[in-house]
């Protein structure tokens, strides 16, 4: 099986998994960073996980994932680098409503579509 890469550069800041996020995510909160996971976005599930097999488990638990705020295309299913927004609890911090996403914490990706 061959899995797509897509990689946005952005000089001087380094690629963080989920969980590194949200294990450190007053450190983050508000920040821009960039975030390596397995990105799925279907109906009622914006998610960016560690990896395919967290996605997959049910006990992988929301350390291992942050919700994705963002666009909605077609792309699911792939590993990916976003550069983005990290929000602690973005319901909170976007004053927006918490529905179909993995955890309270979150990326806003800024429109930035994950390439097909």
């Amino acid at each position: 099986m061959i899995t797509t890469l897509v990689l946005i550069v952005v000089a001087g800041l380094p690629a963080l998994t989920p969980s590194e996020l949200n294990a450190s995510s007053a450190k983050y909160d508000g920040k821009r960073v960039r975030v390596r996971g397995w990105l799925v976005i279907q109906f009622e599930q914006y998610h960016f996980w560690d990896s395919k097999a967290a996605s997959e488990s049910p006990t992988s638990g929301a350390n291992t994932c942050v919700s994705y705020l963002g666009p909605i295309h077609r792309t699911t299913g792939k590993m990916v680098i976003l550069e983005g927004t990290f929000w602690k609890d973005f319901a909170k911090s976007l004053n927006v409503i918490d529905l179909g996403t993995c955890n309270i914490s979150g990326l806003d990706v800024d429109n930035q579509p994950p390439a097909d």
